[in-house]
């Protein structure tokens, strides 16, 4: 497969007397010392890493797949004026997912979905309503992601899971729908029923093999 056996996770520390009101206004989940999934999104709305995020008062501390770790901090850093905030990376020991098993078990979007730029939306809407409040106030990315919830908008590339025979084929059929786009296999594993695949897709594909079996996440 194109991704580790197991997931490396790292720990981003906000440490500071701003950490707690800065995190609130950058990440999509209310912050208190409870463990939540969360976004951190891009101003333009599309999802630039998805972790768990607990903390109080001068410390945050947001868990992310290590691959997401530079541009997450990064797209953080570009926020940091004139506030009293710094940042601090470790590794962690452990995570919400051990083994990429666990990940595609649990329909959770990965590194390399989440690399796509794509709306929170295209992950489906149970993503949504488990990673972003909308009662928290402001945070940055927020007036796309409410407005594409109020309308209950269809989003053009979605993400898709499911099994296979065939990964070549199955993504030339991916790629055969729609406009071009971020649309192809993303990840896939040897699994007990076959090859368990994950892609994003166009919202107008459907698989021309009786064999291939489609799931989107509600």
């Amino acid at each position: 497969m194109n991704s580790a056996d197991s997931l490396q996770w790292s720990s981003v520390f906000l440490e500071g007397g701003d950490a707690l009101s800065f995190a609130q206004g950058q990440f999509s989940q209310n912050i208190d010392e409870e463990t939540r999934a969360t976004l951190l999104l891009q101003p333009s709305g599309e999802v630039m890493s998805a972790g768990w995020i607990h903390g109080v008062a001068e410390e945050i501390e947001y868990v992310i797949p290590s691959p997401l770790v530079e541009s997450t901090v990064q797209r953080i850093q570009r926020f940091l004026l004139r506030v009293d905030v710094s940042l601090r990376v470790n590794d962690s020991h452990s995570g919400p997912f051990a083994t990429v098993g666990q990940l595609f078990d649990s329909e959770w979007p990965g590194v390399e979905e989440l690399r796509r730029n794509l709306p929170p939306h295209s992950f489906g809407a149970s993503f949504v309503a488990a990673s972003v409040s909308f009662a928290k106030g402001c945070f940055t990315g927020q007036e796309l992601v409410g407005r594409a919830d109020a309308r209950g908008a269809t989003m053009p590339w979605r993400f898709a899971t499911g099994r296979c025979r065939d990964l070549d084929s199955l993504t030339a059929d991916i790629q055969r729908s729609g406009p071009e786009g971020p649309q192809g296999v993303t990840s896939w594993c040897d699994g007990p029923h076959g090859v368990q695949w994950r892609a994003i897709v166009h919202r107008t594909w459907e698989p021309t093999d009786p064999g291939v079996e489609l799931h989107f996440r509600a």
